[in-house]
């Protein structure tokens, strides 16, 4: 099965951020229940006009982003791996490395 966002939703895969305490202990598996990472996999063709054109989704597929566990975040699987389609609006911040 192969999920496809329309408008304007983001197909994300979570990423697992370690954690350091403050003296330099890896926290493995802890993520923060406010936020969550993730990397884009894909994106709809954005939000439509009333003319019909779109304003396009400021990520790309491969972008690493940060975003709110927000309500309207649907959690399905797609070739067995957990994936999350979010509206534009949830992704909060992109991760440059």
């Amino acid at each position: 099965m192969k999920l496809i966002p329309l408008g304007d939703r983001v197909l994300l895969s979570p990423l697992v951020v370690e954690s350091k305490s403050t003296s330099g202990i890896i926290l493995s598996g802890e993520i923060s229940k406010t936020y969550l990472h993730g990397e884009v996999i894909a994106v709809g063709p954005g939000k439509q006009k009333a003319n019909g054109s779109y304003v396009p989704v400021p990520v790309k597929i491969g972008d690493k982003v940060v975003y709110g566990n927000v309500q309207s975040t649907l959690e399905d699987m797609q070739d067995g791996v957990k994936v999350f389609l979010v509206e534009q609006n949830a992704i909060i911040a992109l991760i440059e490395e």
